[in-house]
């Protein structure tokens, strides 16, 4: 995007935020339902994976504005109007379980899904190694246990 974006000239403002929010976030947060854990607080490599990511959302930002490198980050996403890395990955999440729920249930994710249900529920919670999914079923569990049309 750097290169795109010139200081004399060059897209627009909005042509090159458009440009990132439809090439670039899709290809860094690809399979992000699956890799990230909302809620988990433990050192794991999520955690570096998102402080990566805020790096190159940050350069991004600053492409696309223009402004210098000494610009807070806040003032660079109020200004762009780009959430931050964390909710971008939660949102995403959120519109995943959605999709999830409101699929057929004849397909084979709904089996794996009620799997953790399940899992959850024999534990009450207290799953010390969760998967992916029961991860997500416990981070968001008003989405699983309701039916979505």
């Amino acid at each position: 995007m750097a290169g795109i974006a010139k200081g004399k000239w060059g897209p627009e403002f909005n042509h090159l935020r458009r440009l990132y929010t439809a090439v670039v976030a899709p290809r860094m947060d690809h399979a992000a339902a699956i890799w990230h854990r909302p809620e988990d607080h433990r050192k794991a490599p999520t955690t570096s994976q998102i402080n990566k990511l805020s790096s190159v959302q940050r350069q991004v930002m600053k492409t696309i504005t223009g402004y210098f490198g000494t610009t807070p980050t806040t003032t660079l996403e109020m200004e762009t109007t780009l959430l931050p890395t964390q909710p971008h990955l939660h949102s995403k999440a959120l519109r995943t379980i959605t999709r999830i729920q409101t699929h057929q249930h004849k397909l084979s994710l709904c089996r794996w899904v009620k799997q953790a249900l399940v899992n959850i529920i024999k534990t009450d919670g207290n799953i010390s190694h969760a998967s992916n999914l029961e991860q997500l079923a416990l981070t968001f569990p008003e989405f699983y246990f309701i039916k979505l049309e």
